[in-house]
């Protein structure tokens, strides 16, 4: 019988253990009954969208943008190619709705002077 054929069912049955302890330490991390913490504070975001033209649901799809159930601020950037773009007025129109509603929103659109190259 030659080395190399007990080494490697001896290294299979090795990484195989190390593989199985692994996953027992990870579980023990990410065990749903160990309460987590919340933290004090959130980092705030800054979530870049660019629009180009109107989908079906558009303004739906502007109002979940703004709506993003984040804890912490949020800034939010419509990026547009120009003031042309026919998204802008849906847009207005779902900043409107959401300060309407007292929701706190930090968004701002920005028309690009042309399409970018």
């Amino acid at each position: 019988m030659s080395v190399m054929s007990i080494l490697l069912p001896v290294a299979d049955v090795t990484l195989l253990l190390e593989a199985l302890r692994e996953h027992q330490q990870l579980g023990r991390y990410l065990d749903p009954g160990v309460p987590g913490e919340e933290p004090l504070t959130y980092p705030s975001l800054t979530v870049i969208r660019p629009i180009r033209g109107l989908d079906v649901g558009a303004l739906d799809n502007l109002r979940a943008a703004l709506d993003t159930g984040y804890p912490g601020g949020v800034e939010t950037l419509f990026v547009l190619d120009d003031d042309q773009e026919p998204a802008l007025p849906l847009i207005r129109q779902a900043l409107a709705e959401a300060k309407g509603e007292g929701r706190p929103v930090d968004a701002r659109v920005l028309p690009l002077a042309g399409p970018a190259s």
